[in-house]
């Protein structure tokens, strides 16, 4: 069974495959209407159920990798909570029995049924199938996230010129990185947001208030700043170690990358 048909087994009801994913976005960019997408990984789903969030208790250099301070602010939850709820699609696994099982009770106890649901990796496919790269050709595109100074750097070397591009870092820098989206939103259409938990909250934020299509995009704007990694099977724990030994300390919060 693929994954596509486990996540309709694990969580009764249909999901999304990456074709109406696509057929989806496409509808609200045409239309102009507003579409969040996010995921929900391992570290989102650790922060939203209360029993789990003491394992990490004795890792407190993890909070630096999360973007988040130590010990976390209580509006963390809250503000994860309000992010799923209020996303349009959203992205679940269906592997790692844990965490599926924390993230079936998570939606049941808080009665949240999601619009529409698919894999929680679905932006992998969407960065196989080049789409991700045909919306930067065709469509005024913004990004976000720590990678994202890289990110446009390659992007270049293809042609592909992204105008507004901003560092998010960190939780507590998510109102400015908000407001600075706000100021510049009559010349952007797509935020494409690589930024952790940060963009996890952001992107339904973005979609409700500026009626922008949104799309939580993972570690694939890693892939849009390290191409030659992307392709290798340890792409996620080398992109953890560029970020360790990096920390885009050269960025403060909110930086326009293209004013740099």
């Amino acid at each position: 069974m693929n994954r596509f048909g486990r996540l309709e087994e694990l969580y009764q009801r249909k999901g999304l495959r990456p074709d109406r994913v696509i057929s989806i976005i496409n509808r609200a960019i045409v239309n102009k209407k507003p579409l969040a997408l996010i995921r929900v990984g391992d570290v989102p789903t650790t922060f939203l159920c209360k029993r789990s969030r003491t394992r990490w208790k004795s890792k407190k250099k993890k909070y630096d990798f999360f973007g988040v301070s130590y010990p976390p602010p209580a509006s963390l939850v809250t503000d994860l909570h309000d992010a799923l709820k209020n996303a349009d699609i959203v992205g679940l696994r269906t592997n790692g029995k844990g965490t599926i099982i924390k993230q079936q009770d998570y939606l049941k106890e808080h009665n949240i049924t999601p619009r529409y649901i698919t894999d929680a990796f679905i932006s992998d496919d969407l960065y196989k199938r080049r789409y991700y790269h045909r919306l930067l050709k065709s469509s005024r595109v913004a990004l976000i996230g720590r990678e994202a100074s890289n990110a446009v750097k390659q992007l270049q070397k293809k042609k592909i010129i992204v105008k507004h591009a901003y560092n998010l870092d960190h939780y507590d820098d998510i109102s400015h990185v908000y407001n600075q989206l706000k100021k510049t939103a009559a010349d952007w259409d797509i935020l494409l947001c690589g930024a952790g938990m940060s963009g996890f909250i952001l992107c339904p934020m973005v979609a409700r208030k500026l009626n922008k299509v949104a799309l939580d995009i993972g570690h694939v704007m890693d892939g849009f700043a390290y191409p030659d990694i992307w392709k290798m099977k340890n792409k996620r724990k080398m992109f953890r170690d560029i970020y360790s030994n990096n920390k885009l300390n050269n960025q403060s919060k909110g930086t326009h990358i293209n004013e740099r």
